[in-house]
């Protein structure tokens, strides 16, 4: 089921609707609200657009495979941004966004992958996906969870950019403690990257 609530000014990609694709510059790449959620970069006007549509093979979009993104932590998808004009002749793809105020947790943020994944299915594609940073932990996840449980996934193939496995051996996770331990309200006034 589909957790995320209705909101009339974010595009619902259960009707196979995406998202405004950005212009190309970061400040257009970040999400300013709504739930975490997947958009085309290349459904806009613009060399990878361009790519896509005349990349001479005569393959549609339709029977190319879906290249499903998820980025790092900053969860623009601007860090592909400059791939996108290559990646346009062979693949259809989809980038995950978060809003930088966003705090949905991360095993929902899994769970919105998994259910693009499940869209991809009935759809009849197949779906390479690609995380990268913390965007690999969250990949690397839910492929672990749709190999152990099978069911209805298009997933193809796995790949992982520099992933954050070894996030447990940083002083990261020392910081989440300090998070939790800010008084009642204080991290929700904390400034969120890009505000």
């Amino acid at each position: 089921a589909d957790r995320r609530p209705s909101r009339p000014d974010v595009p619902d990609t259960d009707d196979n609707e995406k998202a405004a694709a950005p212009s190309g510059d970061l400040n257009s790449y970040v999400m300013t609200s709504g739930p975490p959620s997947f958009f085309s970069p290349l459904d806009a006007d613009g060399p990878a657009s361009a790519a896509a549509a005349g990349s001479g093979r005569g393959v549609s979009v339709q029977d190319k495979p879906v290249l499903v993104y998820v980025p790092g932590i900053e969860f623009s998808g601007y860090t592909i941004s400059k791939q996108l004009e290559n990646l346009a002749p062979e693949y259809d793809v989809r980038i995950f966004r978060v809003s930088p105020a966003d705090r949905t947790p991360a095993d929902q943020l899994q769970e919105t992958v998994r259910d693009e994944l499940r869209r991809i299915a009935r759809e009849g594609r197949r779906a390479v996906l690609l995380g990268e940073s913390f965007g690999g932990v969250i990949a690397l996840d839910v492929a672990l969870r749709i190999g152990e449980g099978g069911g209805d996934h298009s997933l193809a193939a796995l790949v992982l950019i520099n992933p954050a496995t070894t996030i447990g051996r940083t002083p990261w996770p020392s910081l989440a403690a300090a998070l939790d331990a800010l008084p009642d309200g204080l991290y929700e006034r904390l400034p969120a990257p890009g505000a």
